[in-house]
């Protein structure tokens, strides 16, 4: 399923400067910019698990790749998900912005 996606965002990618892909165990390891459109076009599909599963994985959990998590979850109705995100992302001190606050506030209208 991800080869779709890494498929479909080639055009608009300077592979050779921003994102790395290698293989690893049978799967595939994504790099900073790859994880966050991932994350942010499972999540706005509704595939919020393998969004979660994409996030999860990622090493470079920072403010970008959170604030995709939040927005998505936050369209989907997922609150409680995403607020428990949002208080890893605080203790982890990553400062959050206008985009995660607007998520966490859409989040918790739901």
């Amino acid at each position: 399923m991800h080869h779709y996606a890494i498929f479909a965002i080639m055009p608009y990618t300077d592979w050779d400067d921003t994102c790395r892909i290698m293989p690893h165990g049978g799967g595939i390891i994504l790099f900073a910019p790859l994880h966050m459109v991932l994350v942010d076009f499972y999540t706005k599909c509704g595939c919020i698990e393998t969004a979660r599963g994409i996030f999860k994985s990622t090493p470079y959990k920072n403010l970008f790749t959170s604030n995709a998590v939040f927005v998505g979850l936050a369209m989907y109705g997922y609150g409680q998900m995403l607020l428990s995100y949002f208080s890893k992302m605080v203790k982890n001190r990553v400062k959050p912005d206008r985009v995660t606050f607007l998520g966490v506030m859409v989040g918790c209208s739901y």
